[in-house]
């Protein structure tokens, strides 16, 4: 019969050594891929928040300009006595 030998796990500093490895990598790697995810997500929130206020902000800015500029023009016409009908 021949013998099998088993190849045990490295012990000692070696060992830890090995393990440590392993889950470092393990760990990077799990770490990588949720940063990916969560990179994702907060553009994919971005990007939505960002043309929400596009399109709803931007008239309202529009208009607020507007409302001054009527305004600068009646207190010119006051100020310069034209009659504004």
């Amino acid at each position: 019969m021949s013998e099998k030998k088993s190849v045990a796990a490295p012990g000692g500093v070696k060992g830890f050594l090995s393990k440590a490895g392993k889950s470092f990598s393990a760990g990077g790697i799990w770490a990588k891929d949720w940063a990916f995810w969560a990179a994702q997500k907060s553009g994919r929130v971005g990007f939505i928040i960002a043309t929400t206020s596009i399109v709803v902000l931007m008239p309202l800015v529009f208009e607020i300009a507007r409302e001054a500029q009527v305004r600068m023009t009646f207190l010119f016409c006051q100020s310069t006595k034209i009659s504004v009908e």
